[in-house]
């Protein structure tokens, strides 16, 4: 145990990213336009879906803050698709369920 420790401090130690990679991530804002129809339609579906995770877990009695939430979601989502996770990062539904079941 002690050893993966010392792997992951070495790990976090030597990280350094490559400036290069960053260039790259703006070079496909230009054609950003085309796909307008297919962008919104889910960022607006994604954000409907965690105000219901959310209305969900009020309902059960955890009155999380919405603002957070929203933001959280969103930062994680994009500092995972830097990363090249095509997956967004949500909000998971069926919060009564689980507090029923400990």
């Amino acid at each position: 145990l002690m050893r993966k420790a010392e792997l992951a401090a070495e790990t976090i130690r030597n990280f350094r990213p490559d400036p290069e990679s960053f260039k790259e991530v703006g070079d496909g804002f230009d054609v950003l336009g085309n796909y307008m129809g297919i962008i919104m339609p889910v960022a607006i579906t994604a954000t409907a879906f965690t105000l219901m995770c959310l209305l969900s877990a009020r309902n059960a009695g955890d009155p999380y803050p919405i603002r957070e939430t929203m933001l959280i979601d969103g930062v994680g989502t994009i500092i995972a698709s830097c990363f090249g996770c095509p997956f967004g990062t949500v909000v998971y539904i069926g919060h009564p369920v689980h507090k029923r079941t400990g």
